[in-house]
């Protein structure tokens, strides 16, 4: 700051400048503005102004479309940016942003299609992995400096690759991405980022917990193509919701007639789980059985699953027979006519 008052000198009045400014800029000159620092000071690395000149860029473009709010500086969480997008001037969707510098190196051309890549450390998609929202990593070419604003930003959807492939075994892993915003079609590719592609993770994410839930503003679609390995655990939470919707339609029944046809169409998703289901599930089979007034039904299911216990051989005697009087109870507030 000094020596910029004594530039004002330089330039405001002549008559110090041989002797006071001249000597002044050429000793700045000599030390190249850098000898003279304090040397105790922390250092600013090339690579830490790359990527923080990396995360502005982002920050920029992104805010075209999105209230962006950085993490706080020093906060070290494996998230650079928090999002929320913005559609006809309303809040729409939220998910996080980790901003990377990649060389020009690591990009290819082929068939006039741009590929980048990126090693992504293990521990940081195990992070990654357990957010509840959509994760991206935007990928930002920079070589120079000072930097030259670069013709794209790529972006790699972490979320759907997790999903997808699930976490690696090895304690890195290189994801490749043709996904990307230009430079001369920011508003455009923004747009079809916030309106499609986040709505469309929003939805997958959820398929890692089995749950299949339509995109979001996208009235009666599903994301297809994606998260086979997870339909057991969608079948598991058909399971679950159908004993939630069988016990709940019971407990409306007595005060709203409508609950019946509700209760029988559960029943009949509940029954192909019959084999599978705890306790839980079979009490309350054996429940709308009894609303129906179908006793019979109610002791089959109890027979069967006291058949089932019998035959399983992982069981010891104690379990087995323990498992069998629990069975043999849900029979116990109901009496045959």
């Amino acid at each position: 700051m000094r020596s910029c008052g004594v530039l004002s000198v330089v330039f405001k009045t002549p008559k110090c400048t041989s002797h006071l400014g001249i000597g002044l800029v050429q000793r700045c000159r000599a030390n190249k503005f850098g000898k003279g620092v304090d040397q105790t000071m922390t250092s600013v690395d090339l690579n830490r102004l790359k990527g923080n000149y990396a995360e502005a860029l982002a920050m920029a473009w992104l805010s075209r479309k999105c209230l962006v709010r950085p993490v706080a500086d020093g906060t070290d969480i494996g998230i650079d940016l928090f999002c929320e997008a913005i559609v006809d001037h309303v809040p729409y969707l939220h998910f996080w942003v980790q901003v990377k510098v990649i060389p020009r190196a690591s990009l290819t051309i082929q068939g006039g299609a741009t590929t980048a890549r990126y090693s992504f450390d293990k521990k940081h998609l195990e992070y990654w992995n357990r957010q509840p929202i959509p994760v991206y990593a935007f990928l930002v070419p920079l070589d120079s400096w000072p930097p030259v604003e670069p013709d794209a930003i790529y972006g790699v959807s972490v979320t759907r690759k997790l999903v997808e492939n699930g976490l690696p075994t090895r304690d890195s892993v290189t994801y490749r991405t043709t996904d990307s915003f230009g430079r001369d079609s920011l508003d455009e590719d923004l747009h079809d980022f916030v309106t499609m592609i986040v709505p469309w993770d929003t939805s997958v994410l959820l398929l890692k917990r089995g749950i299949v839930a339509p995109i979001p503003h996208h009235t009666g679609h599903f994301p297809l193509g994606i998260g086979f390995q997870h339909l057991t655990s969608v079948l598991g939470n058909i399971r679950e919701a159908s004993v939630f919707g069988l016990l709940h339609s019971l407990l409306a029944e007595p005060s709203d007639d409508s609950m019946k046809s509700v209760r029988n169409r559960f029943e009949t998703v509940a029954k192909i789980f019959e084999s599978e289901m705890p306790n839980m599930g079979l009490s309350v089979l054996v429940r709308s059985a009894h609303a129906d007034g179908n006793f019979e039904l109610a002791k089959e299911y109890i027979q069967r699953a006291l058949d089932r216990i019998s035959s399983d051989k992982t069981l010891t005697e104690s379990d087995r027979s323990r498992r069998q009087d629990e069975v043999r109870g849900l029979l116990a507030d109901f009496e045959n006519p």
